[in-house]
């Protein structure tokens, strides 16, 4: 039988804590804010997605490239590549600093996030199998062109946002597009998917990297959830899903750091 430790223990409960305080907040706030409701400085989005999202999910990607080139875990390496593109995602926020630049951050977001929970899922797919328990060191090329596909990826992604050339993701006045919704769907369910079968997991494996990047992704699902959900950006239900990302990434870390500690000898 797995004993949870207290951390872990903590960790399980964030996941259904935000679910009922967003199901709260989506029952009771009206459909149209009050002002005094809404929360949003100029730069404090971008500026808090980049120290936390960003630089957490960017940092568990380069700690699980490492543990990748030491081990040969293929599953580290599409679970980093998950996180180096849920890390470029949230700097998308940057643009909403330019005319019409709102439209360009969701696209950004989005597009990124739906790739990063492909990555992950393909990653999920990877610890379930036995084609990846060869323990080795590996040659660095695989990790470089990954990561280098994944950066050459975001900047084309901005560069044909910024000019206009994908479909509309958000319109002034009106919210989030049917495609927007489409994507977000797909993105949450993927994440919401890969982080069941994880904990899953990690009751017949006892994996520590298998449960905190189960969380991790559970609490990334229910935060990009949010985005569905809120009324306006800086509302107190788009708060909760940041909130819940930001743990997430915390988890996000925690689960890479003690992949490498361990030097993938549990996780394959």
């Amino acid at each position: 039988m797995t004993t949870l430790s207290s951390s872990k223990i903590l960790g399980a409960i964030a996941v259904p804590a935000f679910i009922v305080i967003l199901a709260a907040l989506n029952t009771l706030l009206p459909a149209k804010l009050d002002p005094t409701l809404i929360f949003n400085p100029p730069l404090l989005i971008p500026t808090l997605n980049t120290l936390f999202q960003s630089t957490l999910s960017l940092g568990a990607a380069y700690f699980s490239a490492r543990g990748y080139l030491t081990s040969g875990s293929m599953t580290l390496l599409f679970l980093g590549s998950g996180a180096l593109a849920y890390g470029l995602g949230p700097l998308g926020a940057w643009f909403f600093v330019l005319p019409g630049g709102t439209n360009i951050a969701v696209t950004v977001a989005n597009i990124q996030f739906l790739l990063a929970s492909i990555l992950s899922f393909a990653g999920v797919i990877f610890v379930s199998t036995a084609a990846t328990k060869q323990i080795r060191p590996v040659k660095p090329k695989p990790v470089y062109l990954l990561y280098l596909g994944i950066l050459v990826f975001a900047t084309s992604l901005a560069v044909a946002s910024v000019q206009g050339v994908l479909p509309l993701f958000f319109v002034p006045g009106v919210g989030g597009t049917p495609l927007r919704s489409g994507v977000l769907m797909v993105t949450v369910a993927l994440f919401a998917v890969s982080s069941v079968g994880l904990i899953r997991l990690y009751f017949v494996s006892k994996s520590d990297i298998v449960y905190w990047y189960g969380l991790a992704l559970g609490l990334i699902s229910v935060g990009l959830t949010a985005y569905l959900l809120q009324r306006a950006v800086g509302g107190p239900i788009g708060w909760t899903g940041q909130l819940s990302q930001y743990t997430g990434c915390v988890c996000f870390l925690i689960a890479i750091l003690t992949a490498t500690r361990a030097t993938g000898a549990r996780l394959r």
